[in-house]
């Protein structure tokens, strides 16, 4: 029982405070002014009244009457009239005890009459004003602590999209990455069986460089970011190798700007790209070189692929693999990705992907920010 009066005090101690303050100012102006206190069960009895009839129109009647828009007009009245009335009855209830037993003594007896009547009008109508003040503030309050719920909510719900989408990012990495190309695989395992009695050291160069490939695909699942450059010497391999195991030259340039060899970057988007080159380009003819590019340009990150179709129609692709860069990128940088690929009426196959550094490096601080968490997670 003491806890519970202790917790209700601290619950309702501004209310609490409020009618203290409220009930000392009146009885304080209201002795001086005529000379003369009640009796503490006259001010106990009728204040107990006042706040009940306070809470009475603040926490049921009003809710209750503007529940309805409809039905207002009805309501409303109904529920002040029948509040007023029984505002009246224990005021007379009241008075009427305490007149009986002494209490009151400037009174013989209590009358039900006019005076008495719009004396309890006045002070009824005086406190309907302050309870409706106060149930209009509540509402506000509990409006704006509603709608400051909702925004937390619907701010956890982008949040926990956010964080859906990057596990989705991750998740294609880590598929991307299991898939670095098998037939590439494959077939560079079979050059190797096919030359490891007419070019041992040929051969042994490739198994070490295809070795490489296959270990930084995989280790670049421990972070979620790679250095640009680091992965551009991956492509180099990768070129090297498609090129060991040709009959014919393949002409593919790759560039990467030194501003950008340290950029930490979404991993495998450059051997990705550089497997689209192989599989659908054309890249023996001279004049038509293939292009694998990463630069800076104001205050922008370019990647920039451009080779020449294969049209013999053997490799009729869906785009798959472009578009789950695109998607993966876009997980990561928002819709400040600008990515766009196609033909040209040359008839090279173009893929341009910009990004501002500023979402870049926005990217690998959140990023960073989360590796203590998964470490706690996963230990």
């Amino acid at each position: 029982m003491k806890k519970f009066i202790i917790k209700s005090v601290r619950k309702y101690r501004i209310h609490l405070l409020a009618w203290s303050a409220f009930i000392t100012y009146e009885v304080l102006l209201i002795g001086l002014r005529y000379g003369v206190f009640g009796h503490p069960l006259t001010y106990a009895a009728h204040y107990g009244i006042i706040i009940a009839y306070f809470y009475a129109v603040s926490d049921k009647a009003l809710p209750w009457s503007l529940a309805s828009k409809r039905l207002i007009i009805i309501r409303l009245p109904l529920a002040m009239v029948v509040l007023f009335c029984a505002y009246v009855l224990l005021n007379y209830a009241v008075d009427t005890i305490l007149v009986a037993n002494g209490i009151v003594k400037h009174l013989k007896k209590v009358v039900l009459d006019r005076n008495f009547i719009l004396d309890d009008l006045y002070r009824s109508l005086y406190f309907t004003g302050f309870a409706t003040a106060y149930y209009f503030l509540k509402t506000y309050f509990n409006e704006k602590k509603h709608t400051s719920f909702l925004e937390e909510q619907r701010l956890l719900g982008l949040i926990k999209e956010e964080k859906m989408a990057k596990t989705l990012a991750k998740a294609q990495n880590d598929f991307l990455r299991a898939q670095i190309n098998p037939h590439f695989l494959f077939n560079t395992l079979n050059y190797v069986y096919n030359n490891i009695n007419r070019n041992p050291e040929q051969a042994r160069d490739a198994v070490i460089t295809l070795s490489d490939i296959m270990r930084f695909a995989i280790d670049s699942g421990e972070d979620e970011l790679i250095a640009l450059g680091e992965e551009m010497h991956q492509v180099r391999q990768l070129r090297d190798l498609h090129q060991a195991r040709m009959d014919f030259r393949d002409f593919i340039d790759i560039y990467i700007d030194e501003d950008a060899v340290d950029v930490r970057f979404v991993p495998l988007v450059l051997l990705s790209l550089m497997e689209n080159i192989f599989k659908h380009g054309h890249l023996s003819v001279a004049e038509h070189p293939a292009l694998l590019a990463v630069y800076m340009d104001e205050n922008k990150l370019h990647i920039h692929s451009d080779n020449l179709v294969d049209t013999s129609g053997k490799k009729d692709g869906t785009h798959n693999g472009i578009k789950n860069i695109h998607s993966r990128l876009i997980a990561a940088y928002g819709d400040a990705v600008d990515f766009s690929y196609g033909l040209n009426p040359e008839g090279h196959y173009i893929v341009s992907i910009v990004i501002p550094l500023h979402h870049i490096h926005t990217y690998i601080r959140e990023t960073d920010l989360q590796k203590p968490e998964q470490t706690e997670m996963s230990s």
